[in-house]
């Protein structure tokens, strides 16, 4: 691309004589043309990538020849990747200039987890259900991977060992639904004949359950706080040991007339499964609260043996449900502080618990979705089982017919959402209120233990109120969120998983 101008100067003179000379000029292009690529841009790997055009200039040439040309620099993943394009711009003298851009392909979409299953509430007879398969798709990635864990919390069961029947918790048996030849005024877990009616019936409060503890010696211990149906501030401690246990047959074949307690429901061929025990004189019930000072000796009913207490499915003699009880005789003092009553005692009475021996645990199930960019989703199912807490025992009239235990009322309040959950660093908790009302907000950890109050004061009605909590400093695990007022009381689950 080279020009070569040549310039011829010639002179005359009048006499027509001639000189001349010449010069000549060569034009070069040796400068490249200015090539301006396209502004660097992402996109989605899911999406079409639009290139755009690159712009030349030439100080020669006003028609420069574009082309590319393209290169990629790959990542770990095939869907993400980086894709470099050359612009080159040609003049019509050969010169070359060039210009570069990059389109980054990026995959910052989550797969989508499909089958995650519910939450869910099981009893401890209940069958676990197998983990469900969950499956999970990716806008990217055809080849995800999904991960699954399962942790327990709590009471877990050990595979392969059946429920330990040796150590349950005690609380008040019901009446069934069907009708039953017992028609009590209340659900009681231990009645006093030959009392005045108002210190009757006592109950177990279900949030401090009682105890039986098998001791393996052919003895066994019963523990308990029990309180009056019609007094809550006031009750007994009782302690019960139980003697020479055995058999059906072993207690068929004394040589005196012997017999099952079953006055009450029909328990069919159940108490050829029970176990039978003596109650011991040493057992005993010391007051508490308004009773304080009061100490009742018990022993075994009757007393020429023929019924002992009894431990099995229908035992309770309240309903199908695996329990126990027994009849005792009393004797001793009674003492009411808040009537300025002391009394003298001397009767009969009637034990009754239903048993839990139930493992009570929380099973936390996790599917995570993990696509190779690392791009992650996960769904959570909480398995409680169990029977878990209920709300304070209702004190009963013993004038009303039998209402059975006492669901607790529904409140004015709601956790309306945990989020994130599971959470890692931080969570928000969003709650709101029917009525004015004075609300608390706690976090405990599966233990029981109190980790943090986030909230203590008064809320107006119809108002959503949100809580910023913390959990930097939590380990993984399961954690209660209880919002509650001075007569109910809402739970929420906090999972914390990193």
């Amino acid at each position: 691309c080279i020009t070569v101008l040549t310039y011829i100067y010639t002179a005359y003179d009048n006499c027509g004589n001639t000189d001349a000379c010449s010069t000549t000029v060569t034009i070069t292009d040796y400068t490249d043309p200015i090539v301006t690529a396209p502004a660097d841009d992402e996109f989605s790997c899911d999406e079409p990538v639009i290139y755009g055009m690159a712009t030349a200039t030439d100080n020669c040439d006003e028609v420069v020849d574009i082309t590319f040309s393209d290169s990629i620099i790959p990542s770990d993943c095939p869907q993400e990747y980086v894709i470099v394009r050359t612009w080159y711009g040609t003049d019509n003298c050969g010169n070359v200039g060039s210009d570069t851009n990059t389109y980054t392909i990026y995959d910052n979409e989550a797969p989508v987890l499909v089958n995650c299953p519910d939450d869910l509430e099981l009893d401890c007879e209940d069958e676990i259900p197998a983990p469900a398969v969950c499956v999970a798709t990716d806008n990217c990635d055809p080849d995800v991977v999904v991960t699954y864990s399962e942790q327990c919390y709590g009471e877990c069961p050990i595979p392969g060992q059946e429920e330990d029947s040796t150590n349950c918790d005690l609380l008040t048996p019901a009446f069934p639904a069907v009708e039953s030849d017992c028609n009590y005024p209340v659900n009681w877990a231990m009645v006093l004949f030959n009392v005045p009616t108002a210190y009757k019936y006592w109950q177990i409060d279900p949030s401090a359950p009682g105890q039986f503890v098998d001791n393996g010696d052919g003895t066994a211990t019963i523990t308990a706080s029990m309180f009056n149906v019609t007094n809550p501030n006031g009750g007994f401690f009782v302690s019960v040991l139980l003697e020479n246990g055995m058999d059906w047959p072993t207690f068929d074949s004394q040589p005196y007339y012997t017999n099952y307690k079953s006055d009450c429901v029909d328990v069919g061929t159940n108490y050829l499964d029970w176990l039978y025990y003596y109650m011991s004189s040493s057992s005993t019930l010391t007051g508490w609260g308004d009773y304080e000072g009061s100490f009742i000796n018990l022993a075994h009913a009757p007393s020429n043996l023929a019924f002992a207490y009894q431990i099995g499915l229908g035992a309770n003699n309240f309903n199908e449900n695996y329990g126990s009880g027994g009849w005792f005789t009393h004797d001793g003092v009674l003492v009411d502080d808040s009537n300025e009553l002391e009394l003298d005692v001397d009767g009969a009475g009637d034990i009754a618990f239903e048993h839990n021996c139930c493992n009570d645990y929380t099973l936390v199930r996790t599917w995570c979705a993990e696509d190779c960019a690392h791009n992650m989703d996960c769904c959570t199912q909480v398995i409680v089982v169990g029977n878990g807490g209920t709300a304070n025992p209702p004190v009963v009239d013993p004038g009303v017919e039998n209402p059975g235990i006492e669901k607790p009322i529904d409140g004015n309040f709601e956790i309306m959402g945990v989020s994130p959950n599971p959470a890692k660093d931080q969570t928000t908790i969003e709650f709101t209120a029917v009525v004015n009302n004075t609300l608390t907000m706690d976090v405990y950890d599966m233990a029981g233990r109190k980790i943090a109050q986030l909230y203590h004061g008064k809320v107006e009605a119809g108002q959503t109120y949100r809580v910023s909590f913390d959990t930097n400093s939590l380990e993984d695990g399961l954690y209660n969120i209880r919002l509650f007022s001075l007569n109910d009381a809402r739970v929420k689950r906090l999972i914390i998983a990193r």
